[in-house]
């Protein structure tokens, strides 16, 4: 039963610490793991998505890359 816990204690925890750290020093911790692992570990996609961006001048728009063209709508005739 105490296992299934661990976790939750442990996430606790570590959200006290850096409130702590954030209020005591300015620093938070955690913030500091993100961007270390974001420089470090880089994620292939989100490295393909700037690359791309930065290929075309970043004035790509996400309406433009996403636009698929719609299809026309035929109005029903009214019985006469």
């Amino acid at each position: 039963m105490i296992t299934r816990h661990l976790p939750k204690i442990f996430l606790d925890w570590s959200d006290r610490l850096d409130l702590y750290m954030r209020d005591k020093h300015g620093v938070s911790p955690k913030q500091k793991a993100l961007e270390w692992q974001m420089d470090n570990f880089a994620d292939e996609r989100i490295e393909q998505s700037i690359n791309e961006a930065l290929q075309y001048g970043g004035d790509i728009t996400m309406a433009d890359k996403q636009h698929r063209p719609h299809k026309e709508k035929k109005k029903k005739k009214k019985p006469k």
